[in-house]
């Protein structure tokens, strides 16, 4: 939708259709679709094959976060699983920004990649571990508004109740 707005289109001007991923590249090259919208790796296969142009992509658009969601009973009840499995998700983390080809190596053989789509999705990933910063906070606001008024949600979440960085600001430290 930023794209078409900041092309002075609006949603009614583009017929939608809601595709799986992993299925959206064989729409594009069999002509059942004209674009795709996707995300890595789908978007680095493409890339490396040359079968398609990019037209646009998220740079610019939206951050690039990836964000990890639990269940607040879950938390409250398992705080010390949720706080192993940060620490742990933290350690992977730093292995793969130091360990740059054996996490190659990974993607390739658990996501069926080439080397080239698996080392492009990974040199685009921000390798980071910290807790939702106020960007972040205010990209989600941003989300929503854009969901609300296209009447994708019926309200916009409360993001002061529904973030709490308690246990990563522990792990994170």
């Amino acid at each position: 939708m930023r794209v078409l707005e900041r092309a002075g289109l609006k949603d009614t001007d583009v017929d939608w259709v809601q595709i799986e991923n992993d299925a959206g590249r064989s729409a594009l090259l069999s002509g059942a679709i004209d674009i795709w919208g996707t995300w890595d790796p789908f978007y680095a296969s493409a890339e490396v094959a040359k079968e398609v142009v990019p037209l646009v992509d998220g740079e610019g658009y939206h951050l690039n976060y990836v964000a990890l969601f639990g269940r607040i009973d879950y938390i409250e009840k398992n705080s010390e699983a949720v706080q192993k499995f940060l620490e742990a998700y933290k350690g992977a983390i730093t292995w793969a920004k130091d360990n740059r080809q054996p996490a190659v190596d990974i993607l390739v053989k658990e996501n069926k990649l080439s080397p080239e789509a698996a080392g492009l999705t990974l040199g685009r990933r921000n390798l980071i571990f910290e807790p939702p910063n106020d960007e972040y906070r205010q990209e989600l606001i941003n989300q929503s508004q854009l969901l609300a008024r296209l009447g994708l949600i019926k309200q916009q979440p409360n993001w002061d109740k529904a973030i709490d960085t308690t246990l990563a600001k522990t792990v994170a430290s």
